[in-house]
């Protein structure tokens, strides 16, 4: 192994060192550096003679690099190539996952004829583009969206390699590459924005997220043809392998003749499963075996020498694997071992807990996560499926078994409630790896028989890989709702909404249905607290940070549709300070009906830096930012305050939207229970703003506030607990709890989006959550992925705060 090799697998290794504490997605730095440290995902090597004559290796690849001491989220990233004079168009790959920091990410790309060029490592994810061998482009892109060159706005890094590369970073490409050579970043720290000095040409080092550098090509033997030699019996089986655990008892041992039933093959491998099962539920039948262009079919019986390993990524768990494979058929056409049915007998899924005893003991009859580790890699059946999610852009379906017994109390839709000590571990999500074209299922749906497939672990969760065709689905007759809170011109509505990075530039058929909503699902309320509107050239990285334009949009939208002419108020962020979509410059503000509300207008506007004080008349500014220059809001949203008059009296109304969830632990992964690590920044803002409301508070004692907006975290939890305080009241928790959600991840219905009152407004106050978005797909009407909240509140002088005011008089005099 060659010294850039051992570096970078000393960097990679480097990162198990550290405490794994992974900052929320949107903190991430993804701008251009202006000096030589890089700031930012780079392009660390790229190869494109794969498979060639003379190739080293069998694939194309592109490379990434994390410089930085912060996770990224890759999702919705892409990496473009165009030939050496051409435009990019249509050659890209979707990213997906998260980069840790100080660690690489591996692009597969084409792969070529030659058999005796190596495989790569295992891939971080894969793309079909066939890149040139000498020269070309390529291009780290923050969307999806084609590009026009190396200097476009969404470009994060870009190389031009070889000679005749028509688009470079710097003063010229790299030197020409071959099919045995690469361009491979001299220092992955570094960028000088200049391709020629940057790079280097040199023999091809791919190495993925986890450190793994390439395999030799499988020449251990072929795939056998029946009858080709007696096979005896095994004195060793998968259940063996697999063991009682979360990891096998042979891992890193060679072991020999374990055979099994062929019950899906894939591009790396296929899926084995024991056709003579041992007495314990606790062992899983099932192995995937690594192995590429394996000749086997489903319903061969093979006999597989190998390797046990336990493969996985930092912060999740493992799946066993038989690797360096050597298969021999024994025969063809067997029926598949009867699938195990989930939800019944010894297979009835946990309800409650998904690890109750930090691993110490396996136990999958209470414990989710050992239940799915029991049954890894097996053939399951799951009958009469409830859908308790929708189909996600991933193509995934979140169920629980028709003949699941739940104790679970469901949302009206169907689902199934995310709870304080309840993270409903009897959701399995289907996912549509093997059989492609998910239908679009919502929440409520059912599916009128049996889903067949494998159970597989991947991205921190378990999925069933249905391996036929889903069954036909049964719909349900729940529709997207509208507000129960009836109009009454003396009352004053304010909603919250999650309006999902919206622009002007999102299109008409997103901006329609957002409008659509406002009037006929939330009924006009007269204050209308948007949460993630983005500047008016949407994620482009441009520099604009006004949102004036798509504000106005999003309000000519709600005149077509017959709503009022609202008018919009906020405060625009500084440049890519406040974290979201790279270039999208996200913020709250507000929306209200100048018919029926005023702002208050005899106090100036604040801007991104001046933070907003209470004085004896209420906000020194309006609207005002809250404490902007804190610390605790760095990479964040500010809340934004804002003073509103409705018939002649005042509320104050303040937006939020708090720091995502991203760089927690998953429910399902490997730290059990889960780091919270986002919720500290969440507490310190939760703090913050509950000061904030005792200034107003103490100020005047009868003062009408307000929060609303997207806080991400549960009513339960420990941020909302502390911006509650003693000053205000979560109208969420006032609400039935069946009906307390307005989010949906992974089949889990939870509360993510908020609206509080100050205390004295509790008892005059109605709260409606309008569940439009989070159980229903796109093709269902969706337009946002968080449902609005609206509440309704009786402002009118009651005869306690009456006596006070008359007694505040009374001393004046």
């Amino acid at each position: 192994m060659e010294i850039k090799r051992l570096v970078k697998m000393k960097k990679v290794l480097n990162v198990s060192l550290v405490s794994f504490l992974l900052l929320p997605a949107a903190i991430s730095n993804t701008a251009k550096a202006e000096t030589n440290t890089a700031e930012h995902i780079v392009i660390s090597e790229v190869y494109g003679g794969g498979g060639n004559n003379g190739a080293t290796l069998k694939n194309d690849f592109i490379e990434l690099y994390n410089p930085t001491d912060h996770a990224v989220s890759l999702e919705g990233w892409t990496v473009q190539y165009a030939s050496s004079t051409g435009s990019f168009s249509t050659n890209k790959t979707e990213l997906k996952g998260t980069i840790q920091p100080k660690s690489y990410y591996l692009v597969q790309q084409a792969a070529g004829a030659n058999a005796a060029a190596e495989l790569l490592p295992t891939p971080d994810t894969e793309g079909k583009i066939a890149m040139s061998g000498s020269s070309g482009k390529v291009a780290l892109v923050r969307n999806e969206e084609a590009v026009t060159g190396k200097d476009d706005p969404d470009v994060v890094d870009f190389v031009g390699y070889g000679s005749s590369a028509s688009q470079y970073e710097g003063d010229a490409p790299t030197d020409s590459l071959s099919n045995a050579t690469s361009a491979q970043r001299k220092d992955p720290n570094v960028d000088t924005n200049n391709n020629k000095a940057d790079f280097e040409v040199k023999e091809p080092t791919p190495v993925n997220s986890i450190g793994q550098v390439p395999d030799q090509p499988d020449n251990g033997g072929d795939t056998g043809t029946p009858g080709d030699e007696e096979i005896p019996e095994p004195t060793l089986r998968i259940h063996d392998i697999q063991g009682a655990a979360h990891t096998s008892p042979l891992t890193d041992q060679e072991v020999t003749n374990i055979q099994g039933i062929v019950t899906t093959v894939d591009a790396k491998g296929f899926y084995m499963q024991d056709d003579q099962q041992d007495s314990s539920p606790k062992t899983s039948e099932g192995i995937y075996v690594y192995k590429r262009d394996a000749e086997v079919q489903v319903g061969d019986k093979v006999s597989v020498n190998g390797i046990v390993k336990e493969h996985g990524y930092e912060g999740e768990l493992t799946i066993t694997e038989m690797t360096n494979a050597t298969v021999k058929k024994m025969s063809s056409g067997n029926a598949l071992p009867a699938p195990t049915i989930l939800g019944q007998g010894d297979y009835v899924l946990p309800t409650k807990v998904i690890d109750n005893d930090n691993f110490d003991e396996f136990n999958p009859a209470e414990d989710g996560i050992d239940f799915f580790e029991s049954i890894e890699g097996m053939y399951v059946q799951v009958n009469d499926a409830k859908v308790v999610g929708p189909t996600n852009k991933y193509g995934e379906i979140p169920v629980v078994p028709g003949n699941e017994p739940l104790d679970e109390q469901l949302t009206p839709m169907g689902g199934v409630l995310l709870k304080e000590d309840d993270s409903n571990p009897e959701r399995i999500i289907i996912d549509d790896v093997l059989i492609a074209e998910e239908p679009q299922v919502k929440v409520g749906d059912s599916f009128a028989g049996a889903i067949k497939g494998v159970m597989h672990y991947s991205y921190s969760n378990f999925k069933l890989l249905n391996t036929e065709p889903l069954p036909e689905v049964a719909e349900g007759k729940k529709e997207r709702e509208a507000t129960t809170i009836q109009f009454d011109k003396d009352q004053l509505t304010i909603a919250s909404y999650n309006v999902e990075n919206f622009s002007k530039s999102v299109g008409t058929e997103k901006t329609e249905r957002l409008a659509k909503a406002i009037v006929e699902k939330l009924k006009n309320p007269d204050i209308v607290g948007l949460v993630e509107v983005q500047d008016n050239d949407g994620p482009k990285n441009s520099g604009v940070t006004d949102a004036s334009e798509s504000y106005q949009t999003l309000i000519e939208a709600i005149k077509a549709a017959g709503g009022p002419a609202y008018q919009f108020t906020d405060i625009a962020p500084e440049d890519k300070k406040d974290g979201g979509q790279p270039g999208g410059n996200i913020r709250v503000g507000y929306i209200y009906n100048p018919e029926r509300v005023q702002l208050v207008d005899d106090k100036p506007k604040g801007d991104a830096l001046t933070a907003v004080e209470v004085g004896k008349n209420g906000l020194t500014l309006n609207p005002g930012r809250i404490d902007p220059t804190n610390p605790v809001f760095e990479n964040s949203r500010k809340p934004l305050a804002a003073e509103f008059k409705f018939k002649g009296r005042k509320v104050t109304v303040i937006a939020n939207h708090f720091n995502s969830k991203g760089g927690d632990d998953a429910l399902f992964g490997s730290n059990q229970p889960p780091v919270l690590e986002s919720e500290k920044q969440r507490m310190e803002i939760a703090k913050v703003v509950n000061g904030f409301v005792q200034d107003i508070v103490e100020n005047n004692p009868n003062a009408n506030v307000v929060v609303l907006g997207d806080l991400n975290d549960f009513q339960f939890s420990k941020p909302l607990k502390t911006l509650k305080g003693n000053v205000l009241t979560s109208m969420i928790e006032e609400l039935p709890l069946e009906q307390q959600y307005t989010y949906n991840y992974e089949g889990n219905a939870q509360v993510l989006d908020h609206i509080l009152v100050s205390n004295n407004l509790t008892s005059r106050t109605k709260v409606d959550i309008v569940n439009i978005n989070s159980d229903f797909t796109e093709e269902h009407g969706r337009a946002s992925d968080h449902d609005p909240v609206i509440v309704q509140l009786d402002l009118k002088v009651k005869p306690a705060e009456y006596s006070y005011f008359k007694t505040v008089s009374n001393l004046i005099k």
